[in-house]
């Protein structure tokens, strides 16, 4: 993800990109997916926070259940095709956005964000779209020529 379009989603969600500069802990380094997810994230990272932060308000928790039930990203990836978010945090709910997101994303194309589905360029697994993918393969074709 380009780091514009990644420090969006790190300034919307602060809690759930946390960054104390010192990744010591398995903190996240960083969004390695391309940009056509941005809205996938964006719409999983809202819904994450509003139901962490209705929860948060409107239940008897104690102070360590509100600190167990927010989300906190470790690792956000493209593999074999799809989206991974791992993170620490939540519970079955949020869990569920979690796998939804993960399994919407096979539709999603990960370079523009149109209808996609599953497309290989040699060894590697993309959801892209037909011309994403078209101009992909070319491009790799070029490299492996010069």
């Amino acid at each position: 993800m380009t780091p514009e379009i990644e420090s969006k989603l790190f300034q919307k969600y602060p809690k759930i990109f946390r960054n104390d500069g010192d990744n010591s802990d398995g903190g996240l380094w960083g969004i390695e997916c391309d940009d056509g997810w941005y809205d996938l994230l964006d719409r999983l990272c809202s819904t994450i926070q509003n139901h962490v932060d209705f929860a948060v308000r409107n239940a008897a928790l104690t102070d360590e259940e509100r600190v167990d039930l927010q989300v906190v990203a470790q690792q956000v990836k493209s593999k074999f095709g799809g989206l991974r978010f791992y993170s620490h945090g939540g519970d079955v709910a949020t869990d569920g956005m979690i796998r939804m997101a993960e399994s919407m994303s096979y539709c999603v194309c990960e370079f523009c964000g149109n209808k996609a589905h599953r497309q290989t360029i040699g060894t590697w697994i993309y959801t892209a779209c037909d011309p994403c993918y078209e101009s992909r393969v070319w491009r790799k074709v070029a490299d492996e020529k010069s």
